[in-house]
Parts: structure tokens; sequence; C-alpha cells
């Protein structure tokens, strides 16, 4: 046949190449190498090697070609679900009410692309309503909310392959009149959770609260609508981790009138606990809320019980900021608690239900104190209680109920002096002083006041 191993090495269309790379063309053109199987001969002692050689070097080639074929139609996909995005403003609203979904689109798309109102448990393209969005690369359409309760969010379909291009933000459609307040939206395992809801005023008093796991729909616990305002529940969070929602059932029936937001339910990392006493520091108070924040933000709450007490169950370690409010009374705080993982701190509080009232009793003018003075404390024109100022001329009433006062002074030699209006604040101190004028005689002689 006469060809030379010069003319083997240089494939019709393909230009002269080195051995090394040959193997890569003929794995790529059988045909070659059954028209050139001469080019064996050429490779003489070192054909073994090069065939080796060049067939692993055709196959990663192969390989590296189909991932990057692959990676190529990968970020096309994601690039043009980019293009796509549908937005709604709402976090809470009403069943059987419409919603405004904003949406936009790439260039060139399909005018049958379409939203869909779907629950976030739907599957595929299964949809509770669906809304052709047009050849407009952007827009607002509003589209109806079915009549049953759920959390539901709106998305965006291609229409010429079914594939959902985007999701909106989650949003709960509860019944008219029925809705569930904020709380936290985690919480460790074992720690309280403070509900309040809005239910109408006409519900009986068995109508349930109920904890549920939300991945499951099992009941975790329940209670009764207290039918007190603000309408407000301690629930105690599941010691099983995961995510969690309240629902509101009317009474004898299944479907729930309303959802809460998802709390999300970790493991416990610490606790801080104690108790709550009053001003005498013997009284327990129950019904007060204590609260663990970092910045402002409160993490985690426990209300105290009969007992006053309270447990606060941490998801993280950290230092927190204690507070402890109850109506009728002063707030109490606490700063840099430090709860180390797996500790369990305790920390008791006194807060106080009454303020007190304090000043001095001086002679007019001067600042020479007037002791023995007899000092009232005045409300509606009762007297609450009655004092003698001391030597230094203070005098002191403490324990006393908020509201505005009369505190009447009179001392021997003086003329007697009223401050109305006096406020007393829960857990603070009024100062009231008083500058008594001396009582002088029919010749203008002071009459001396011996003490």
């Amino acid at each position: 046949m006469g060809v030379s191993c010069e003319q083997l090495f240089s494939f019709p269309n393909l230009g002269y190449i080195d051995p090394s790379k040959a193997f890569k063309k003929l794995y790529k053109n059988p045909h070659i190498f059954i028209e050139y199987f001469g080019l064996l001969q050429c490779m003489g002692n070192h054909r073994r090697i090069y065939i080796a050689f060049g067939l692993i070097i055709s196959l990663a080639f192969e390989l590296a070609g189909m991932t990057s074929l692959k990676r190529e139609g990968e970020a096309s996909r994601t690039a043009e679900s980019l293009d796509y995005s549908v937005a709604v403003e709402a976090v809470v609203t009403n069943i059987g009410t419409n919603l405004s979904a904003t949406w936009t689109a790439p260039a060139g798309h399909a005018g049958s692309d379409y939203l869909c109102v779907a629950k976030v448990n739907y599957t595929g393209t299964t949809c509770d309503s669906t809304y052709q969005v047009g050849s407009a690369s952007s827009g607002s359409i509003l589209v109806s909310l079915p009549n049953t309760v759920g959390r539901y969010e709106i998305r965006i379909f291609r229409s010429t392959d079914n594939v959902r291009m985007a999701t909106s933000s989650t949003f709960i459609a509860n019944a008219v009149d029925f809705t569930f307040g904020s709380f936290v939206s985690s919480i460790a395992a074992g720690g309280q959770i403070f509900v309040t809801w809005t239910a109408p005023v006409s519900r009986p008093p068995n109508d349930r609260i109920v904890l549920v796991n939300a991945s499951t729909g099992v009941q975790v616990s329940e209670q009764n609508d207290n039918r007190v305002s603000p309408k407000a529940l301690t629930f105690d969070a599941p010691m099983q981790t995961g995510q969690f929602e309240f629902r509101y059932y009317e009474n004898g029936s299944s479907s729930a009138s309303a959802l809460s937001h998802l709390v999300t339910v970790v493991t416990s990392a610490g606790s801080i606990g104690g108790r709550v006493h009053g001003n005498s520091g013997t009284n327990l108070i129950n019904g007060a809320l204590v609260e663990a924040m970092q910045s402002g933000i409160t993490i985690a709450s426990s209300i105290t019980n009969a007992s006053g007490s309270y447990l606060i169950s941490l998801s993280s370690a950290g230092t927190y900021d204690l507070r402890v409010s109850k109506s009728g009374f002063a707030t109490s705080n606490r700063t840099g608690v430090v709860v180390a993982s797996g500790s369990s701190l305790v920390e008791d509080f006194t807060i106080m239900d009454r303020g007190a009232v304090s000043g001095r009793i001086q002679q007019q003018n001067t600042t020479t104190p007037i002791g023995g003075a007899q000092v009232r404390l005045v409300q509606n024109s009762l007297t609450v209680a009655t004092k003698v100022s001391d030597f230094s001329g203070n005098y002191t009433f403490s324990g006393i109920a908020s509201g505005n006062y009369s505190i009447e002074v009179s001392a021997p030699g003086f003329q007697a002096q009223t401050q109305n209006s006096v406020a007393v604040v829960v857990g603070a101190t009024t100062v009231s002083d008083f500058s008594l004028s001396p009582i002088t005689g029919g010749s203008g002689n002071l009459l001396e006041y011996l003490y």
C-alpha cells in the first residue's frame, strides 16, 4: 500500500499530530483506526504505551466534555430561573379575599406562563387557582384566595414545560376576626410560649387553642379559650425539636379558624429559673412576665406560676438581660447574666407594687431643720398614714399604693402647710420638701419654738 508513518499521522482534515494525540482522534473516529491500522506498526515497541495513553486521554476528554455540557445546561437553567420572581406583601390575611401578587419574567417568555395559588404542602402543578401573566415582563395580578384556612404561597410556572420558576414568601389566610398575635419564632425545648389571639366576642369559652406539629399534624397540647382580655395563654414547648404551630378551633369544629406563625423548637443550651417576690420579700407573685433579652430583643420568656416560679429554656449560651414586669408593679431589670452551655442559673427577683414619699422639713429662708413636726398623708379626706420628722427634719412614707395624695405638715411655732396632688408611683420615691414660716406674735416678735 506504501503509506508512510508521516501520512498515517496526518489524518484527513485533522493535520499532522504527534502519536500521543493520535489515539484520541482514533477513539473519536473509529473508522479512521480501521483505515489506518498500519499505524501500530509505526509505533514499534512503544505501541502498547501509546495505545493505553491515548485511550486514557480520550476517556478523560470525553468525561470532561460531558461534565462541561451538563454544567452549562444547569447554569442556563439557573440563570433563566433568576429572571422570574413573584412576591406578595401579606403575612396574614383572610380567606376568600383578594391579594395582589407582583411578578417578573424574562423578555420573550410565553404569555401563557401562569401564577398558581397553592398551599405550601402542594406538590407538582397542583393549584387552587391559576392566572396567566401575559407577554409583559412584569406586572401585578389580583388573585382570589380559597375559603379554606391555611398556609399559602404564590408560584410562577413556565407554561412550556410546567416547571416552577419562582415562589413567593409564605402567608397565612385565617377566617375573618380570628388571628394569632406574634411570639418568639424559636424556643428551646421545654421553654414557655406566651400566646395571644383575637376571636369574636360571641365565641363560647370552650373553643380550643391547640399546639400542633406543623410537619406531621400531630397535636401536642391544647387549652380552652380563657375568654379574658387580653386573650393569652402560656404553653410549654415540646421536648421534641422541629417546627410547630398553634391552631384555633371553634367548639365542635375539626377545621381550624386560624393558624399562628411557625415556631421552631431547638435543643436547650441552658436555662434561667427562680422566683419573683413582692415588696415584703416573702409574698410570691403569680403571673409576672420574665424575659431573657439580647440587644433589647426578647429571646425567650416565662410566666410565673402560683408559687412565683419561672423557668426560661434558652436555645444558645451567651449573655442575657433579664426583665420582670407585671401590671401594677414596677419593672425590674438585671443585666449581664451569663449563661454557659448546659448550665442552670437561679435568678430571684423582688418587684415593687407600691411607692414611697419622703422629704425634709426646715425653717423658711434657712437650712435649719424642724424635728418633731407632724406629717400626715391624706387621700380623699382620709388620713392614710402619719409620721414625725426626725432630728434632721426628714420623714418617709413607704409601702404606699400608687395615686395622688395630700401631705399636711404642722409644728409648734410654725404655720401649718399642705401640698396637694403629690403623685405616688409604683417602685419610685416621690420627694416632697417643706419650708415652714414661723408664727409671729401681735407685736411682731417671733414666738420662740423650743425643741
